[in-house]
């Protein structure tokens, strides 16, 4: 990789990055080819026929891969998105080693010989792996994520496992943490951000640092707050709190802390409720 100046009237720069692809016979990188390439590139994504199997995309074995670049970017990073955000990082990729080495023993053993700590640690692999690293490439917004979008959804992650372990450490048992609502939280805001992105551009959303309430920016809608509300609580049927009850003009409170399936309804009231003012 590298900048460049583009030719042109005008001045402009931008990057370029090589990438090369090796697709060794049965996945084996240890043949010639492939080990003579890894020797010379200095990031590397290892594609993963399991992942895939799995309806897991991208198919990138994170355990395999890796970037030569980290300490480049690193005081890039502390600048630019979160002091904290490599800390994060490699805190969720151990997580996900530990994950590796407990599904061994979970397929020799099963799930119910792992002790309360290593319970909490699949748990939170599975979030890690299914609400952060999982993506659409076919949906407009999963596509894509913006470092300060993942530097929060990474921040939330880290913040649930700290409080799981020190929960466990006091005495907290598996099943206790689990059935949590705040649980699904992290998938939730998620989905909350994609959701209105592709179906109401005009209307804002940012994933917050930490609560279960989602408020909405409806500034760029051509309606009162209160019209807003009486479609939503008329038509749509989704009762939501105007942001004015808090302080907030143009603004409207939505409660994520509950399962998915009962926010996906809601966010399709939503959607019923903000088209009959059209």
């Amino acid at each position: 990789s590298g900048n460049v100046l583009l030719l042109g009237s005008e001045e402009k720069y931008g990057s370029v990055s090589c990438v090369g692809a090796v697709s060794p016979q049965g996945g084996d990188l240890s043949e010639p080819v492939s080990q003579a390439t890894l020797r010379v590139v200095k990031a590397f994504w290892g594609l993963s026929s399991d992942l895939a199997h799995k309806r897991h995309f991208p198919a990138i074995d994170w355990l395999i891969s890796y970037s030569g670049y980290n300490g480049i970017l690193k005081k890039y990073y502390q600048e630019n998105i979160s002091y904290e955000f490599n800390d994060r990082k490699n805190f969720l990729m151990k997580i996900l080693q530990e994950e590796q080495e407990l599904n061994d023993v979970v397929s020799l053993m099963g799930f119910d010989v792992l002790n309360n700590k290593d319970k909490t640690t699949l748990d939170i692999a599975q979030i890690i792996r299914e609400d952060y690293l999982h993506q659409n490439a076919f949906d407009e917004t999963d596509s894509y994520s913006s470092l300060k979008k993942q530097d929060k959804m990474l921040k939330c992650i880290c913040e649930y496992a700290t409080l799981a372990y020190s929960a466990v450490e006091n005495g907290a048992v598996y099943e206790q943490i689990i059935n949590i609502p705040s649980r699904s939280l992290i998938g939730n805001m998620k989905y909350v951000k994609e959701y209105l992105n592709l179906h109401h551009p005009q209307i804002h959303f940012e994933i917050p640092d930490a609560t279960y309430l989602a408020w909405i920016d409806i500034t760029e809608l051509p309606y009162s707050a209160r019209q807003v509300q009486d479609a939503l609580v008329k038509v749509g049927k989704v009762a939501i709190m105007q942001g004015e009850t808090y302080g907030m003009d143009k603004y409207l409170r939505l409660n994520c802390g509950c399962p998915r399936e009962k926010l996906i309804e809601g966010l399709h009231r939503f959607t019923k409720g903000i088209q009959s003012l059209e």
